[in-house]
């Protein structure tokens, strides 16, 4: 779905709630003539999602390949900078329903130890989550804020332990004092890796797990522009994004 090369505006702030919905219609027919007119077949084998509403009206969205490889280059690179060990370690997502390809496949490398990697459904109850995390034993855990408080709650609630993973990952939404604790209780104070994002943008700022209220940017992949109420370049004011790694 990034096949505007314009900066995007992070946050709905900017836009009345029927501005939204117009916007989001032009966007989606823009996306749909984009890929009935790709004939270099580039779109061919693209990762679907959608968003989740929280700026607008929910979008249908699309990765080529290429595109997705580098949000997953840049997930590898925030975890390795946390001390997740990308071959030995392995990792429990909730994902979206949406996704497709394969989940929790057996590669011959997995059978070996390697590159560990299994999924849940966010459409999953908390309970069959919670059962898979003590099941599987994850190294690595990862959910949306609103999930992971879903599922914590649940445990808080019914009383259930869970397995402590190592690095726990919550990315979308911003982070609230309430799923922190509890993510200190159930998995400790340095667990936290707290990734601001967006589905439309992609990976935009992490923190570390010895500080996760400090936020650090990812120049690398981003341009990042911050204009005050008259237009002009300042340090206050609404941020403007541009993704440098897609078409």
């Amino acid at each position: 779905a990034h096949l505007l090369r314009p900066p995007v505006q992070s946050g709905g702030g900017g836009l009345q709630a029927g501005e939204r919905a117009g916007a989001g219609g032009a966007y989606r027919d823009l996306v749909k003539a984009a890929l009935d007119q790709d004939t270099t077949g580039y779109y061919r084998y693209c990762n679907k999602d959608r968003t989740s509403g929280s700026t607008g009206m929910p979008m249908h969205t699309c990765l080529a390949p290429a595109e997705y490889a580098a949000v997953i280059a840049q997930m590898l690179f925030i975890l390795d900078k946390n001390g997740y060990r990308v071959f030995r370690d392995s990792s429990m997502d909730v994902r979206s329903p949406l996704h497709e390809g394969p989940g929790n496949a057996k590669s011959l490398l997995q059978r070996i130890g390697l590159l560990r990697k299994y999924y849940v459904s966010s459409s999953d109850s908390p309970e069959y989550i919670i059962q898979k995390l003590n099941q599987l034993r994850p190294d690595q855990f990862k959910a949306n804020k609103s999930i992971m408080h879903a599922i914590l709650q649940y445990a808080e609630e019914h009383q259930i332990e869970l397995h402590p993973a190592k690095y726990i990952v919550s990315s979308a939404e911003p982070m609230d004092d309430i799923t922190r604790e509890l993510i200190c209780k159930y998995f400790g104070p340095n667990a936290l890796i707290d990734i601001y994002a967006s589905t439309e943008a992609g990976l935009l700022g992490y923190t570390m797990r010895d500080d996760s209220h400090k936020f650090h940017l990812n120049p690398s992949h981003y341009l990042y522009t911050i204009k005050n109420k008259l237009g002009e370049l300042d340090n206050y004011g609404e941020l403007y994004i541009t993704n440098l790694y897609m078409k």
